[in-house]
């Protein structure tokens, strides 16, 4: 009688292969993934909650000396569709090109006016906006560099501020308001 190549054993366990080896580890408790459920859950509640949005308008312009006043002003050239968020006293973040904002930091400005149709001419759909610039120098670690007529900006228009789930739930209560 011939003896098989291989042992029974070995054999058993090659047919049982297909099944799969066995694992001893125990998986994670239940109580622990709930709890990471629950704060992901309030994770996104509280951003929802203390969240905010501001809408912002990019646009560029000149530096230039106010002739009326020894005041520095920003002349901004802003796009027809994104004028009508704009109003005086809005917040400004100003960054001149020249002097990397990386470095110098941004700075601050405020809308004087948004000049209409009937006092200038609009080029291209573009609107004319002077921002009054609140400091008229830049600091450099120790030293204050002085700003210079016709410096090209880069700025920031900052718009209105919303908490996070009045922006995200706005289109269903404009809707619920209009039903009315």
């Amino acid at each position: 009688m011939r003896k098989p190549l291989f042992r029974a054993e070995a054999m058993q366990i090659q047919r049982n292969h297909w099944l799969g080896s066995i694992s001893l580890t125990q998986p994670p408790a239940l109580v622990w993934l709930a709890m990471l459920a629950v704060f992901a859950a309030l994770s996104v509640l509280g951003l929802l909650t203390f969240g905010e949005y501001t809408q912002r308008v990019h646009a560029s312009g000149e530096l230039v000396r106010d002739p009326g006043a020894a005041q520095w002003r920003v002349d901004l050239w802003v796009a027809g569709s994104d004028i009508g968020i704009i109003v005086p006293g809005a917040h400004v973040l100003l960054r001149y090109q020249a002097y990397p904002h990386q470095k110098f930091g941004l700075h601050q400005g405020h809308v004087l006016k948004v000049v209409d149709a009937t006092d200038a001419v609009i080029v291209s759909d573009r609107h004319r906006v002077v921002v009054a610039v609140d400091r008229d120098s830049l600091r450099d670690d120790a030293k204050s560099i002085p700003l210079r007529h016709g410096l090209r900006v880069d700025a920031d228009l900052l718009g209105e501020r919303r908490k996070l789930y009045q922006w995200l739930f706005e289109p269903v209560l404009v809707r619920s308001a209009t039903d009315q």
